[in-house]
C-alpha cells in the first residue's frame, strides 16, 4: 500500500528574501470563497489537526487593528485573532490578510522603507517562504439598505508556489481538497442585482460556498453570498425560498 503523503513536508520549503528579491518567479492556485465564520473555523480547525506545526501571520496594519501598535502577529490557529466583544475591534471581525508560516522555526523581522510622496514609513518583512497560503477571509455581514441586500463579503484563498515545482502544486491540491470538506462550487444560483435574474449552476462555478454560509443564505430569500456590487451567489433550492427570491426583487428588511 502506498505510503500517504503528508499535508506537508518541510524539506520542500523555499526561503525567499524580500528585502533583495522583490520579484520571484511563482505560481499561484487561487479560490474565490464566501465562507462564514463558521466555516473558517471548521476549516482552521481541520488544518490545525494536519499540520499542528503551522502558523499564521495576520496583518494588523489595517484598521481597526492599527491599534495593538505592531504590523504583524503569529498566532496557531488561524480564527485565533477574532474578537467577539473587546472593543475597538468591530464584533466578529477578521483582519483582511492572513497568511500560513509552514516553516516552524521562522519568525517575523522587518525593515524600515522610507515613505515617499507624503505616504509615511513602512515596515516590511524580511523574508518569506514558498509555498504559501494567503487567505483574505472577507465573511462580514453587511446589512441591507436602499442599494444592497443584506450580504456575506466575498474573499479568497491563494496557493503561492515556486514556478514549476511539483511538490509545491501538489500542496496546493491538498490545500483545496481541504477546502472542499467545508465549502463547495455546486449547485448555485448566480443572481443580478437589483433585478434578480438568476443563472443555474449546477456543476462547478468558480464561487466556492462555505456550508454554514449557506445554511445562512438559506435563512432568507434575498441574502447573498460573494456578493460584488452587481451580482451575488445563493444556494440553487428548486424551493419556495429560490421561487420567492426570483419573483420578489424588491427588498424587505431582513428581521
Amino acid at each position: 500500500m502506498k505510503k500517504a503523503e503528508p499535508f506537508f513536508d518541510t524539506r520542500d520549503l523555499v526561503h525567499i528574501q524580500i528585502r533583495f528579491t522583490y520579484h520571484y518567479p511563482e505560481t499561484v492556485r487561487r479560490r474565490e470563497v464566501g465562507l462564514s465564520y463558521a466555516d473558517w473555523q471548521a476549516f482552521g480547525d481541520a488544518w490545525q489537526e494536519l499540520y499542528p506545526a503551522g502558523r499564521w501571520l495576520i496583518d494588523l496594519r489595517s484598521k481597526p487593528w492599527a491599534f495593538l501598535e505592531r504590523s504583524h502577529v503569529l498566532v496557531d490557529h488561524l480564527c485565533a485573532v477574532m474578537v467577539t466583544n473587546k472593543p475597538p475591534l468591530p464584533r466578529g471581525s477578521f483582519p483582511y490578510y492572513i497568511r500560513s508560516i509552514l516553516d516552524p522555526a521562522w519568525q517575523p523581522e522587518y525593515f524600515i522603507e522610507k515613505g515617499v510622496g507624503g505616504c509615511g514609513d513602512s515596515a516590511l518583512l524580511t523574508s518569506r517562504h514558498l509555498p504559501s497560503v494567503a487567505i483574505m477571509p472577507g465573511c462580514g455581514v453587511l446589512e441591507e439598505d436602499k442599494d444592497w441586500p443584506q450580504r456575506l463579503h466575498g474573499g479568497q484563498i491563494s496557493v503561492n508556489c515556486k514556478k514549476g515545482n511539483k511538490a509545491h502544486l501538489a500542496f496546493a491540491r491538498r490545500v483545496f481538497r481541504l477546502l472542499s470538506r467545508f465549502a463547495t462550487n455546486r449547485n448555485q444560483l448566480a443572481i443580478s442585482y437589483p433585478d434578480y435574474q438568476a443563472s443555474v449552476w449546477e456543476k462547478g462555478s468558480f464561487a466556492w460556498l462555505g456550508h454554514d454560509a449557506i445554511r445562512w443564505a438559506r435563512e432568507h430569500p434575498r441574502r447573498m453570498l460573494l456578493f460584488q456590487q452587481t451580482f451575488g451567489f445563493r444556494p440553487y433550492d428548486p424551493d419556495w425560498s429560490t421561487e420567492l427570491a426570483l419573483s420578489s426583487p424588491a427588498p424587505e428588511p431582513v428581521r
